[in-house]
């Protein structure tokens, strides 16, 4: 993986979170879940902000259009998200 497409991966899924977090406040974070976003929130101030907004705009739809209609999302009684490690061995 590029250092450029590893950018643009952590930025989506900071965002995915992010949004998700928005819209379902009682959402809950893994421990490590929580450490990816802070980690990553940086990463948003290093992409031009045309390529961050079709980012937001590819977050918005990926829960309006797939994770929300898949998962139910609104119907579950609770959410905890995770992130994949960064190495992940199983991959």
């Amino acid at each position: 993986m590029t250092p450029r497409s590893n950018l643009h991966g952590r930025v989506l899924e900071y965002l995915i979170t992010e949004v998700i977090i928005r819209t379902y406040p009682e959402v809950s974070l893994t421990i490590r879940a929580n450490n990816a976003q802070l980690r990553d929130v940086s990463k948003l101030t290093e992409l031009n902000l045309l390529l961050l907004n079709e980012l937001r705009l590819a977050a918005n739809a990926l829960l309006l259009l797939w994770l929300n209609p898949q998962f139910h999302l609104s119907k579950q009684p609770s959410i905890t998200i995770d992130r994949l490690p960064d190495q992940n061995k199983y991959v």
